[in-house]
């Protein structure tokens, strides 16, 4: 355990590296000098939320009773959670509430899934970037390259 701690000081703070990397998808990777990397983080998990948001979804935003059901409530509550981890992006888009989203396209369009998908490729971008940031902590902590 103290050889842990002694290779995240002789590196990067291990508290940036999570900042970073929980604020813009690919940022603790480049704050550990995984320039490439990171980039390619940056740009798919970017393209992956613009193309849910291009789907007519949307960042789930909690607000007071949503529903009488119990699931209803724990499962818009584990969507915040998850979409949380799409960083800047659900700060500026879900917080200012400034999302894409125009229903009275979608219905008159008539495909009336598209809003799911849209907010499932939303929902996998924060998934993937917790898997990137547990990634990031790997390397912070010398146990991967």
């Amino acid at each position: 355990m103290e050889e842990c701690v002694e290779r995240i000081s002789e590196k990067k703070s291990l508290l940036m590296t999570f900042v970073l990397a929980f604020l813009f998808p690919g940022g603790g990777h480049f704050y550990l000098g995984k320039r490439g990397r990171s980039a390619i983080i940056f740009l798919f998990l970017t393209a992956l939320s613009f193309a849910g948001l291009q789907f007519f979804g949307t960042f789930f935003i909690p607000q007071g009773e949503m529903s009488d059901q119990v699931f209803s409530k724990i499962f818009i509550f584990l969507s915040v959670i998850v979409q949380l981890f799409n960083g800047i992006f659900y700060l500026i888009l879900a917080g200012f509430k400034m999302t894409i989203h125009m229903p009275h396209i979608n219905a008159t369009v008539g495909m009336p899934g598209m809003s799911e998908i849209g907010g499932t490729f939303i929902i996998i971008s924060g998934l993937l970037n917790m898997l990137i940031m547990m990634d990031a902590y790997d390397i912070a902590v010398g146990k991967k390259g």
